[in-house]
């Protein structure tokens, strides 16, 4: 059987002229790659002809098609060798098949690859980028140049994430890197890292386990220009965070992670209702997860949301405030009619919490399915106001409010609070 160790790698191919059948061709770096043809429902094919590089547990770690070729990378018997198959056969390594030394002298091991501008692109771990140039129709005439040794990728083919008109990729260093920003041939690597300029980089450092970065799993979210990469977090044997980057404004890109999944796959599936591909997750038990779905709940139980007003001291309002002890009165919500939700507040003096309230941001008047024709008013959309008492005092004070019923989402625009200054701390 496979390795249940080794993280596997599917690569659709076939079809290489009329007539001939799709595959979906499995890598995994230590068993000889498997073939699922057509409609099949078994993997128990090898490759009809496989390179003599390949043998025993020195096999191919990935594979992409570049100009009709499956290109084939990372045994570890010849870690910098790439081979391209003929554009004829995909099964067929032997015969007309052409092979490539890339920068046998940089990085441990080609661990990822992808053609991108015509052009096939390898990755190395843990440094090393570079470029075969194959445009030639003679292939005596081609060539591979080394675009930078100041930078690579960790150990996994789905470290790389083609995002359209770049490339998206993670480093043997958990940072995350646009290829189009990256300086051909210098040591700054500043400018292409993407962790740097959204100041994520503490975070990943602080939740992520960079030692297990190999485990990474990662989508492109066309539709919604989102970039998904799954990765576990510190003290997690299993990815259980994933990291999302929104590209929908190319010139400021934003990031997002949620810990409430476990995907130890990660991939795009057509949804046949609307046209469009979708990203689902795998989890450790084999459960297969739809996600970006209109329900807010997993399992038909609902998840936790919530966000938090940091603590503060409410000088920036006004300086005088600094030092002080506060005297809490009120706090009033303001949001839209989403439903008759409850949410819950949670108030913290002092880094301690204190007091915890519930409150309602239903919408007035009656709702579809339960209103009185005649009677009652139909809810509209306007904002709607919910407000609860406090007590207790503090120097500083944070908010936090969540709900984690099944499909009950909030969405608020502004917090008041009512409070009096009281004396100096001079505790």
């Amino acid at each position: 059987g496979l390795s249940t160790t080794a993280r596997g790698y599917w690569v659709r191919a076939g079809t290489e002229a009329t007539g001939e059948d799709a595959h979906a061709i499995y890598f995994n770096g230590v068993d000889a790659p498997r073939v699922l043809n057509a409609d099949g429902t078994t993997v128990d094919a090898t490759l009809t002809t496989p390179a003599a590089d390949w043998s025993g547990t020195n096999q191919p770690l990935g594979a992409f098609i570049h100009r009709g070729s499956l290109t084939a990378y990372g045994n570890l018997n010849a870690p910098h060798r790439v081979y391209l198959s003929p554009v004829t056969d995909h099964e067929e390594f032997v015969t007309g098949v052409t092979t490539f030394q890339i920068m046998p002298g940089i990085g441990d091991r080609i661990s990822a690859g992808t053609s991108f501008k015509g052009l096939a692109w390898f990755f190395k771990y843990p440094f090393g980028i570079a470029f075969l140039d194959d445009r030639d129709t003679n292939s005596n005439n081609w060539y591979y140049k080394l675009y930078t040794s100041a930078v690579g990728v960790a150990q996994s083919p789905k470290a790389i994430l083609s995002i359209g008109d770049d490339i998206l990729f993670l480093s043997a260093e958990g940072t995350f890197h646009l290829l189009t920003a990256v300086q051909p041939r210098e040591d700054d690597i500043r400018q292409s890292d993407l962790s740097h300029s959204l100041n994520i980089t503490t975070w990943i450092r602080d939740n992520i386990d960079l030692g297990r970065l190999h485990q990474v799993q990662s989508a492109w979210y066309s539709h919604k220009r989102k970039a998904m990469f799954a990765l576990p977090r510190l003290g997690s044997n299993n990815n259980n965070a994933i990291l999302e980057f929104d590209f929908s404004d190319k010139a400021s890109p934003k990031f997002s992670y949620s810990f409430r999944d476990t995907p130890t796959a990660l991939a795009m599936r057509l949804d046949t209702a609307r046209q469009i591909r979708t990203p689902i997750h795998g989890d450790a038990s084999g459960k297969i997860y739809l996600m970006d779905r209109a329900n807010q709940s997993k399992d038909s139980a609902g998840y936790l949301k919530k966000f938090m007003l940091p603590h503060t001291d409410f000088s920036w309002l006004d300086r005088r405030l600094a030092g002080k002890r506060k005297n809490y009165e009120w706090i009033e919500l303001h949001g839209e009619p989403l439903g008759t939700y409850n949410l819950s507040v949670e108030m913290f003096l002092d880094g301690q919490l204190d007091q915890t309230i519930t409150l309602s941001l239903a919408p007035d008047g009656g709702t579809l399915g339960t209103f009185v024709l005649g009677t009652d008013q139909l809810a509209g959309t306007q904002a709607v106001r919910a407000k609860g008492n406090l007590f207790g005092s503090s120097d500083r004070l944070a908010v936090r409010i969540s709900n984690e019923a099944e499909n009950e989402n909030f969405s608020l625009s502004k917090m008041l609070i009512g409070l009096t200054p009281g004396p100096e701390d001079l505790s």
